[in-house]
């Protein structure tokens, strides 16, 4: 992160001093750019907001700018109506905050664009000579950066001097002026970031499919069991057929011989509201499904060994460090996009506890969006008891049952992300998904956003675990 003197050193380069504000452009959600027009060569300078490196420098003039978002967020739009074509009069660091302002001209009017440097608390703010903000880039009540707000807080630019000897500008590597080393150096820093970033995100995308792909086997196990039996249903149905001139409508069972195993007997269930022949082609029907079944299930297994194959290269491929190529030199593909894993654009707090899914929606709007876009009917839900608080899902692989732990787990999480949370402890109900519904209020379409009602619920008293709650969080994804 910049220091005192290195952002002043920058500001020493800037020499925009009467130049005009071209055009304020936004290419992502990390900061913005402004271009500037001056009698010399026009100047490009960027600001960026992202955590952990905020900073601002001029960009090199070889280097082609961003293309712009289609659409320029609420800020960027306020920044385009005042300050466009608007003068630069006089650019300063106040004091030795690390708030770099910006005062221009326009019009008669006298306005300050403030970037504050300050690690996780950077920001933007755009107010008037009278001192009080017009917008902000991140609006924060809490620390009186919002519209309405006095700026800046009583003590900045005033304060004492701190040593220059405590605050040394770094000898940054590469050549140039101190703008293009800051901005190579910072470039380098988020591009090792973004490459660990984007590692990260791979080892989590194959355990996903991973885990998907043993719920899938199991499926097949049970499936390919389901269909073998079912065989044997054509050979029930020529017994049928053979015994039509004796049986009546209405039997419940057809008891014989089998001629497969002589001396043995057979017991065929019959559908009391079909006739003996009716009976007979649905046993042959069942036992066509099978076969067609077991076809595609061994065109499945196949498919599953060489996917399963595909994810142990990459995985080795990962483990020795070799990111760099195809296709793990780019994010990953995003999650799927019907009700199925985690994905990529649901939010939440996610808990991979194979081959079980925690999802937390940790406000109402995310819990909103988790039930409509990804919670199934089969899933459990949670929720704190006579307290507002987010929902909780649990997702399990189908047949199972959630154990103990993952219910202590979800419980803890729901508890943790209510208003009962300082009590440390409260009751719980859980239930199925698809016995959920909606509350109205007469109109159908205003019910409260994630306000829903429970049937067939069963009750859970939950005591705080601190130590449980840590390690979750720790091991959590969040969105």
């Amino acid at each position: 992160m910049l220091n005192w003197r290195e952002i002043d050193a920058l500001l020493d380069e800037f020499q925009l001093e009467g130049a005009w504000l071209r055009r304020v452009r936004q290419s992502d959600y990390r900061g913005i750019i402004l271009e500037f027009s001056s009698p010399g060569d026009p100047s490009a300078l960027a600001v960026f907001m992202a955590p952990p490196y905020p900073r601002l420098h001029l960009l090199a003039s070889d280097r082609k700018l961003p293309r712009a978002l289609p659409r320029p967020p609420r800020f960027t739009a306020v920044l385009k109506s005042r300050l466009e074509g608007a003068r630069l009069s006089a650019v300063s660091q106040l004091g030795q905050d690390r708030i770099v302002r910006f005062a221009f001209q326009r019009a008669g009017e006298e306005l300050n664009l403030d970037v504050k440097l300050w690690g996780n608390s950077a920001n933007i703010i755009l107010s008037g000579s009278d001192g009080i903000i017009i917008d902000a880039y991140s609006r924060r009540p809490k620390q009186e950066e919002s519209p309405g707000e006095t700026w800046p807080p009583e003590g900045i630019g005033n304060g004492k001097l701190p040593s220059p000897e405590r605050f040394p500008i770094r000898q940054l590597p590469g050549e140039g002026s101190w703008n293009r080393r800051v901005e190579d150096y910072y470039r380098k820093l988020e591009s090792q970031r973004s490459k660990k970033h984007r590692t990260e995100l791979w080892e989590a995308h194959l355990n996903r499919r991973e885990a998907a792909l043993e719920m899938k086997e199991e499926r097949m196990v049970q499936n390919k069991v389901r269909f073998e039996s079912q065989l044997k249903d054509g050979h029930r149905a020529d017994i049928i057929m053979a015994h039509l001139h004796e049986m009546e409508k209405g039997a419940e069972t057809l008891e014989t011989e089998d001629w497969e195993s002589p001396g043995s007997q057979i017991n065929i269930p019959l559908d009391t509201k079909l006739i003996p022949r009716e009976n007979a082609e649905k046993y042959y029907r069942r036992q066509k499904r099978a076969v067609r079944g077991l076809k595609k299930l061994e065109e499945d297994r196949l498919l599953l060994i060489q996917t399963r194959s595909h994810i142990q290269e990459l995985r080795s491929r990962l483990d020795s460090g070799n990111a760099e190529t195809e296709p793990l030199n780019s994010d990953p593909p995003g999650r799927k996009t019907g009700k199925g894993q985690p994905r990529e654009g649901l939010p939440g707090l996610w808990i991979i506890r194979l081959p079980y899914i925690i999802a937390v929606g940790r406000s109402a709007k995310e819990s909103d969006t988790l039930l409509r876009h990804w919670a199934r009917g089969n899933d459990l839900w949670l929720h704190v008891r006579d307290y507002p608080g987010g929902h909780v899902f649990i997702r399990a692989p189908r047949g199972k049952t959630v154990p103990l732990e993952i219910l202590l787990d979800a419980g803890n999480l729901a508890l943790s992300y209510s208003k009962a949370k300082a009590n440390r402890e409260a009751d719980l109900y859980y239930t199925q998904v698809k016995h959920l519904r909606r509350a109205r209020d007469g109109n159908p379409r205003s019910g409260k956003v994630a306000t829903v009602l429970p049937s067939h619920e069963k009750n859970l008293h939950i005591k705080l675990d601190s130590r449980r709650l840590k390690t979750l969080k720790e091991a959590a994804e969040i969105i």
